[in-house]
Parts: structure tokens; C-alpha cells; sequence
């Protein structure tokens, strides 16, 4: 918490006011609790506060105050709070009146430890009505009796992730660090299962699913919503926030206005009343007129305070547009109202008098998320078109610009972060009061600026702290636009979301952004331009991910027809959809069709990048994996050694390709029976994943079924049941029931269960993967004579030779059409049909 110079003030004048009243020097004082005199006069002037908790405490002991002033030095030292504080914003010094509100709302949020339910309010009322500032104040005055405060911003689901991720960062729980974010919620909601006496704050929460979503049903602590809705069934009891009283209002006004110094008290009103009558009266003309809502007041008295005027210099502008103001809310039910409207009109109007490029800023901040707005959307100085409308490009003009809508209270900077945010009504003012043009030109630099930001690289890592941070401002700005004011560079920023999200394995939003680019570009520059074949090239990648492979296929073979009828497109990127259908011609049993596809990219980009690329590595390592697949080692083990030439000339020890390239080597190693050799290798590249994708990505599943296949070859049947068992949980949890990487898992797990001697239920996993391979693969695939071979030999050693007999031939003549009879499978499965006939003939002549 921040230390502020109120709080130097306030701590230093109780320091010195209970000091006195004990008749102490200040050397005295410093004697008693073992500190320097300076140190108290530090204090006592407002320099600087106390380093800790302990030695307020110390100071408090020494001058025997009472609880409640305890408690007072405490809070004035903002050192007292909860262990666990994480409320996002200071203690509204001017806040005013509210006592049988706050004093009504600590009854009622009194846990008892006994009871079954904890308790559950709700502040709800009028959007402006001060239901926020209400719950600030009752955390910061009430904050001693928790043993943890935290605010959740409660707008959408992810603004509810986002403050779950901040609540598992002050907790430093271990899982604060993962990519998976539902790990950082499930880790947080253990924390509130498993303590008591804490106090959640939900911010401006309109959807009451996302309050059960989120919560856990188990608690012991308190919790306090403010939400504009006024139906919340049984999930908490509501308080209703009326507008402020007259008096009371009218003393939060002249307070933040700065017309009444320090401590706001009634005795000042009225002194003030006597003393400046006019000013009074319009002060409560401003009041009536604002209907009393908080929120306008607020306004009202920043404008005030900043700009200079005299609040009867305020009611006259006001009177000057009122009317036409009042008659835009007829009607405006869920709105807020005018009065609001026109603070902030006016403030923005002053800013704009002020430094007509912080308006220019305004204007291109309503189309953003309005929290966390990174600062190098308009800081840097690669934003040409930003340039040309005279938004900031440069530190100190920002720093400057900055300072003038503060000066008015239109933004919030947040310096730790290079981040500010932007109340929500300046926006939906601003956007209102747009012209169409105006909103066109202000919309799509906001896209430019996003895309020229947005990384295109999303398979690093490393850039996707940078994708998290624009991806809410990204959303928001194509909730905005419509697909008629699509242009290009709104294709191009929807699919790089898309990659991203994609790689976070939110599949379904990466869809629904994709299909709309797709849409939008076929409008914007027609279905057969190059933009629109990058779109159905990541569409292609998406479908495979989900095993969806005919759709797959269509994606790409379109995005490659594009791409072969435009000769403005460079080779490059002429190879992405041929890398696609290479993959899928692997995934279909389709290994000369792969190889010959790789073989053409390899070609492509070695004569555009270069041998030694980290591109042309990534082509070499999915060679090499169908290699693997049909057990060429030796050209296998060739290609992985001239990547690993390239990667100690290019690559970074973790570049993203890194743990591929581990994988590949370690199912080779493994294939050889290299075991030692494959457990470094998968044991690194599972390390890498971990580090940079979560512990629940499904890449992690391959490393961990090639650890499982070692382990199961030496007998560590529980180690290798506790890594399938992971890797079956991650595969599910990303995929739907049926995917393929399912059957890979369940085809480890039935040889473990057959070492194990549990026949019965590995013959239940292969027909398991059985089913999900015929689900996906064509009947003659390769992959589904593999599991009818497995079956077979199970049943042979059972002495059922029924099955065998009819699945072997049907196995040969799947390997021959597919791989051969020269491949290691398709030999065992021609030892099996021998010895299957021998048997056969045996148990006929007995």
C-alpha cells in the first residue's frame, strides 16, 4: 500500500496529539520504544512513517492508547491492514456521511464461525450511487477484523481471472506462475476453502452465475458484492444504496471540491454558509440538480478543484446546457444519469482547451478495455498512423499529456504496471458524442495500434505476456466495430488472437475470432485474397489440434489454392497450409504423401531462409518424426543431428522448438531401447514445457508417455501409472473424450496393465483406443491395425484364437498397403499369424 502524503499527515498529527497528552518529550518517546529522536520528528512532520506494524504497535503500548485509538494510529500508518490486502485503490479521503449504512453493513458481515452459511451482502442501487465507494470505506475502516481483504473486479469472467491471478500473487501460491489459468483459480478457491475469517470484495458484479462460478460453496469468510442488479435469488441478502441525503451531499461536494480544508466537518458548512452565502446556495442548487449521486458529485468537485472556478462559475455552465441534457434522458433506464453525462463532457472539453492531444488520446481510449491500457499503445513511436492524428508517440509529450487528464480525474496512471485506466462513462460519452467519421478515423487507429503491437510469433513463450496484455483490448475493440467497418488490419489482429489463443488452448474463442476474420476478409478484399488464405491456414491448425481433420483439410486446401493463384504472396508463406496437409497426411497413415509434402516445403524455405533457420529446423524435426513413426531410425537420428547443428548456431537453450526437438530424440532413444538416453531427453523437454506452458498443457502428454513406456520396459509400474494417469487427465480435460491423443494414452496404459496381469482391463483400453482411431481414421489406417494387433496378441495369449484369427490377415493386409511388410510391425504381426496357424493346426490334430 502506498504511502501517501494524507496518510504522513494524518499519522504524524495523531503522533504528536497522543504524545502531548502524555506530557512526553519527543527524546522521551524515542527512549521508550528504542528509536533515534529524529526518528519521531520525522514522524511528527510528516517526512516519513514508521517501517512496520510492530513499531506502531510499540508506540501505541508505550502511550497506553485505547483500542479505538490504537486502531487509529494503525490505519493512519497503513500498516495495519490485513496480512492479506489487496485492494486496488486508496482510502477516499473526502468520503462522506454513509455511518448507518457502514455501521448496518458490519452487523450484518459480523462472520459467525458456528453458523453453516457465511455471509453474503449485496449493495445494490443506481449506477453512480456510491455502492464502490461504500465497500472502500468498509475495508479500510473494518479491513483489522479480517484476515484477509480482497477486491475482485466482478465485470466479466475475465476481469474475475485477472484478480484471481492478483489474489494468487499476493498469497504466492506455488500455482500463480502456470499458463493454465483455471489452475490459478482452483488455487485460490482452495486457499478461501481452507481459511477463515477473510472478506472478498466483488466489484461490479452484473452476472450472479459468474458469483457461483467462482466462489466456493464451502467458506468461512465474509463476503460483499456491488452490483446494479436488484435480483440475486438466494445467493446473498441485499442492501439498497439510496442517493445521499442533502446536508451530507452537499459536505462531500464542497470537501472534494477543496472549498472546505482537512477534515470536512458540518461546523465548517456552516460556518461556510455564513461566511460565502451565494456559494452555498449554489452548492445546493448543484446538489438538487445532481439529484444528489455521488459519482456526479465527485465529478463536479474534481472539475472544480482543478480547473479553478467558483462553484457558482460551475452552476452557470451548467445552467447553459442543462436542458438540452435533460432531454436525452427520457427513456435511458439502465444508463447513468445526466448529470454524470455532463461533468464529463465539460471536464473533457476543459482537457481539450487545456491540450487538445489529450482529448485525441480520449478518444482513442473508448474503444479500449477501460483498465489496464498499456501505456506503449501510444508511447511508441512504430504507431505511424497515431502520429498523423497527433496521438503521443514519445515519453515525456505522454508524460505530459498524461498529467493534463489527471488534472481533471479522467484517468488513472498505474506506473508499476506502464499501465492507466479510464472510467467507463468518459467512454460511453465520448463514443456518444462522436460523429460517424470521427468514430471510424479514432476505431481503426486504435486497430492499427493493436495490431502493430499484437506478436506474430505465437508459438514463443516468451511473447505471450505481451499477447495477455493487449488480448482485452483487442476483445473489446471488435465487440465494437461491425463487419462492415472491417478492414484488413482487423482480419490480421483477429487471427493473431486467434494463434495466441489457440497455443492457451481456448479453442472455442480462437474459433468464433477466426470465422469472423473469415468473414470479414471475405468482405473487406474478397474470398480469394492472400488475407483471407492466412485466416484458413490458422483455421486448418485449429481443426487438427481438435482432431477435427476433414475440416481441416477443406481449410487448407483452400488457403493453398489462394495462395498458389496470388504471385504477390512470397514462398514462405506459400508452405504454411502444405505444412497442414503434410500433418494431416501423417495423422491419416498417408507417410509417402507426408514425406513428399516435407520434402516440398524443406525445399521452399531453405532457398527463402536458408539451411540453417529455426523454420527450416521445425520442417526437419516433423520429418524426422515420420521417420520415427515408420521406424527409420537411421534417417531419423540424421535429420535430429543437423537440427541440433542449427540449434547451437541460432537457437536460445529454451527456444520454443527446443522441447519438440527433445521429444523427437527421446522417442527415438526410446524406439532403440536407449532408455537412459530417452529419459534425459523427456525428462528435459517435459521440464521446458512445464516451465513455459503450465503443468496442464497437452503437449505435456507426449513426454509423459514416452517416460511411462521407459518405466513400464524396466518394471517402475507406478511411476509409469502415475504419469499415464497425468497424462490421460490432461488430454480429457483439453479435449473432448474421443480425441486421438487419448488412444495414445490408453495404449501405454494397456501394455502396463499386461505386465501387470490385468488382461481384462487392458483389453477394455484397446477397445477403447479402438474406437476413438475408427472414430477419426479411415478403416485401413495404420494406426487402427496396430490396436487390432495388440488385441490379437492379448487374445493369443489368453488361448482365444478366434479373434486372432480373424483380425491377423486383416492386420497384413493394412501393413502392406501402408507401410510395408519389410516394417517391424508388420514382421511381428507375420510371427504372430505363424505362430497363431501353428497353434491352430495343433489344437485341430489333438
Amino acid at each position: 500500500m502506498e504511502k501517501n502524503g494524507a496518510a504522513l499527515h494524518s499519522f504524524g498529527s495523531l503522533l504528536k496529539e497522543f504524545r502531548r497528552r502524555k506530557k512526553l518529550t519527543q527524546q522521551q518517546l524515542a527512549d521508550g520504544v528504542g528509536v533515534h529522536r529524529n526518528a519521531i520528528g520525522r514522524w511528527e512532520q510528516g517526512h516519513m512513517l514508521p517501517a512496520s506494524r510492530n513499531m506502531v504497535l510499540e508506540l501505541s503500548r508505550y502511550l497506553r492508547l485505547d483500542a479505538q485509538e490504537a486502531r487509529e494510529l494503525l490505519e493512519a500508518s497503513l500498516t495495519g491492514l490485513s496480512p492479506h490486502w489487496l485492494v486496488p485503490f486508496h482510502r477516499n479521503q473526502h468520503f462522506t456521511g454513509r455511518e448507518e449504512m457502514l455501521s448496518t453493513l458490519h452487523s450484518r458481515l459480523a462472520a459467525d464461525e458456528t453458523a453453516t452459511l457465511s455471509p453474503t451482502w449485496a449493495l445494490y442501487g443506481l449506477g453512480g450511487v456510491g455502492k464502490t465507494q461504500i465497500a472502500l470505506e468498509y475495508a479500510y475502516r473494518y479491513g483489522l477484523e479480517y484476515s484477509a481483504v480482497f477486491w475482485i473486479a466482478a465485470e466479466t469472467v475475465e476481469s474475475i481471472v485477472a484478480s484471481f491471478r492478483a489474489i494468487a500473487e499476493k498469497l504466492e501460491i506455488v500455482e500463480r506462475q502456470q499458463a493454465e489459468q483455471h489452475l490459478i483459480i482452483s488455487a485460490v478457491q482452495y486457499w478461501i476453502e481452507t481459511h477463515s475469517k477473510w472478506l472478498l470484495i466483488w466489484d461490479n458484479l452484473e452476472d450472479f452465475s459468474l458469483f457461483q462460478r467462482f466462489l466456493p460453496s464451502i467458506r468461512r469468510g465474509a463476503a460483499l458484492i456491488t452490483t446494479r442488479c436488484q435480483v440475486f435469488g438466494t445467493l446473498a441478502q441485499g442492501l439498497a444504496i439510496p442517493a445521499m441525503e442533502a446536508e451530507e451531499a452537499l459536505l462531500f461536494l464542497l470537501s472534494r471540491a477543496k472549498v472546505l480544508k482537512g477534515e470536512a466537518a458540518h461546523e465548517q458548512m456552516e460556518q461556510f454558509r455564513r461566511y460565502a452565502p451565494d456559494e452555498y446556495i449554489a452548492g445546493e442548487e448543484l446538489v438538487k440538480n445532481m439529484e444528489a449521486l455521488p459519482l456526479a458529485l465527485d465529478q463536479v468537485g474534481a472539475y472544480i478543484e482543478e480547473s479553478g472556478c467558483s462553484i457558482s462559475d460551475y452552476l452557470q455552465q451548467y445552467r447553459r446546457q442543462y436542458y438540452g441534457l435533460l432531454k436525452r434522458r427520457g427513456g435511458l433506464v439502465s444508463g447513468h444519469p445526466n448529470s454524470v453525462v455532463t461533468t464529463l463532457l465539460l471536464a473533457c472539453r476543459s482537457v481539450a482547451r487545456h491540450d487538445p492531444e489529450a482529448l485525441e488520446l480520449l478518444y482513442c481510449c473508448t474503444f479500449l478495455a477501460p483498465d489496464a491500457i498499456p501505456e506503449e499503445l501510444f508511447i511508441d513511436s512504430s504507431c505511424q498512423e497515431m502520429e498523423k492524428s497527433n496521438c503521443p508517440n514519445l515519453s515525456y509529450r505522454f508524460d505530459q499529456i498524461v498529467a493534463a487528464l489527471r488534472r481533471f480525474s479522467l484517468i488513472l496512471r498505474h506506473p508499476e504496471t506502464h499501465t492507466f485506466s479510464i472510467h467507463r462513462l468518459v467512454q460511453v460519452v465520448l463514443r456518444a458524442e462522436m460523429s460517424e467519421q470521427k468514430l471510424y478515423k479514432y476505431l481503426h487507429l486504435v486497430i492499427h495500434a493493436l495490431n502493430s503491437h499484437f506478436p506474430e510469433d505465437h508459438c514463443s513463450p516468451k511473447l505471450w505476456v505481451t499477447c495477455e496484455r493487449l488480448l482485452p483490448h483487442v476483445l473489446t475493440v471488435i465487440s465494437i466495430i461491425s463487419d462492415q467497418q472491417g478492414t484488413p488490419e482487423v482480419v490480421e489482429v483477429l487471427r493473431k488472437t486467434a494463434d495466441y489463443l489457440r497455443e492457451r488452448i481456448q479453442y472455442e474463442q480462437a474459433e468464433a475470432l477466426l470465422l469472423r476474420a473469415m468473414t470479414i476478409g471475405e468482405r473487406a478484399v474478397g474470398p480469394l485474397h492472400p488475407l483471407v488464405a492466412s485466416v484458413l491456414n490458422s483455421l486448418g491448425y485449429l481443426c487438427y489440434d481438435l482432431a477435427q481433420y476433414s475440416r481441416a483439410e477443406l481449410y487448407l486446401q483452400r488457403a493453398m489454392e489462394i495462395y498458389e493463384q496470388a504471385p504477390e504472396v512470397k514462398h514462405p508463406q506459400r508452405s504454411y497450409p502444405l505444412q497442414g496437409i503434410a500433418l494431416l497426411c501423417y495423422r491419416q497413415g498417408k507417410y509417402r504423401e507426408a514425406e513428399e509434402l516435407y520434402q516440398r516445403v524443406l525445399g521452399i524455405q531453405e532457398a527463402a531462409l536458408g539451411s540453417e533457420h529455426f523454420v527450416v529446423a521445425w520442417i526437419l524435426n516433423n520429418l524426422a518424426m515420420l521417420y520415427i513413426k515408420q521406424e527409420k531410425y537411421g534417417q531419423a537420428e540424421l535429420l535430429l543431428q543437423r537440427i541440433l547443428h542449427i540449434g547451437s548456431q541460432i537457437l536460445e537453450p529454451e527456444h520454443f522448438l527446443a522441447p519438440y526437438l527433445l521429444g523427437n530424440l527421446g522417442d527415438l532413444y526410446l524406439r532403440q531401447r536407449w532408455y537412459e538416453l530417452a529419459e534425459a531427453a523427456l525428462q528435459r523437454a517435459l521440464q521446458i514445457w512445464e516451465k513455459t506452458l503450465g503443468v496442464e498443457h497437452p503437449r505435456l502428454a507426449l513426454p509423459l508417455c514416452g517416460l511411462s513406456e521407459i518405466y513400464i520396459e524396466q518394471g517402475k509400474y507406478e511411476q509409469a501409472e502415475a504419469l499415464l494417469l497425468r497424462a490421460r487427465a490432461i488430454c480429457e480435460q483439453a479435449f473432448s473424450p474421443l480425441h486421438p491423443q487419448t488412444s495414445e494414452v490408453e495404449l501405454i496404459q494397456a501394455a502396463l496393465c499386461q505386465q501387470q496381469g490385468k488382461d481384462e482391463q487392458a483389453e477394455h483400453l484397446l477397445l477403447s483406443a479402438l474406437t476413438i482411431r475408427q472414430f477419426h481414421l479411415s478403416q485401413n489406417h495404420f494406426d487402427i491395425a496396430v490396436v487390432f494387433l495388440k488385441l490379437a496378441l492379448l487374445y493369443m495369449k489368453q488361448g482365444k484364437y478366434e479373434q486372432p484369427k480373424r483380425l491377423l490377415p486383416r492386420v497384413l493386409s493394412i501393413f502392406e498397403q501402408s507401410v510395408g511388410l519389410a516394417h517391424p510391425q508388420a514382421l511381428e504381426a507375420q510371427r504372430a499369424h505363424s505362430r497363431l496357424l501353428k497353434q491352430l493346426e495343433e489344437a485341430h490334430s489333438t
